[in-house]
């Protein structure tokens, strides 16, 4: 039976942290940044074991994810961490060590949706977040063995399903996103010591 709770064991949960200011210096200077910003990048504080449908799988401490990574305009709606965690951190696990797991693309995809029903999270979500990483997959060329079969469903969940509830929120923050980002760059060119930043898109 498919398990629909949060975890409970100390070694099911995901602990999480950012990087310490000497680690980011020394990734900037071998240039090894995991992700566009060190903000993006967290390290695993200990082992993640997972049981189940995944449990030949163990993540090792000091792993670098970006749990979920969403564009800033659909963080509403799915945001960086929640119920499914556990399963983003599996999922880039899958994605970067094809070989040490058996895994391509795919069979990464199925698993990371796979363990988020096991983790609770609901049926819409779970496929809609399937569908995102399937389609990111097989626009960048790395879509596994048996790819075509996944884009039809895959499309629909994101066209019928996810667009309609998403597009005017998403449309709005952009709005606002931009708006701020002017008003914040007007100001950098007033005040003292500051810059000009640049417009953040991501959460």
């Amino acid at each position: 039976m498919t398990q629909r709770c949060a975890p409970i064991h100390r070694d099911a949960v995901v602990h999480v942290r950012q990087l310490t200011a000497d680690e980011l210096d020394t990734l900037r200077a071998a240039k090894k940044i995991f992700k566009e910003s060190a903000w993006d990048e967290w390290r695993t504080t200990q082992q993640l074991t997972f049981d189940g449908f995944n449990e030949n799988f163990d993540v090792p401490a000091d792993f670098a994810t970006d749990l979920v990574s969403v564009p800033g305009v659909v963080s509403w709606f799915i945001p960086r961490a929640g119920r499914y965690a556990r399963a983003a951190v599996l999922h880039d696990y899958l994605w970067r060590y094809p070989d040490r797991t058996g895994c391509d693309r795919r069979q990464a995809d199925y698993r990371f949706r796979r363990q988020m029903q096991r983790d609770g999270v609901s049926l819409l979500r779970r496929w809609i977040m399937w569908a995102a990483v399937r389609m990111s997959a097989i626009v960048q060329g790395k879509g596994g063995a048996g790819w075509p079969r996944d884009v039809p469903g895959a499309l629909m969940l994101l066209v019928l399903v996810a667009l309609p509830v998403v597009l005017l929120p998403a449309v709005a923050i952009f709005v606002s996103t931009f708006a701020f980002w002017v008003l914040e760059s007007i100001v950098a060119l007033v005040a003292p010591d500051e810059t000009p930043p640049r417009i953040q898109l991501k959460t």
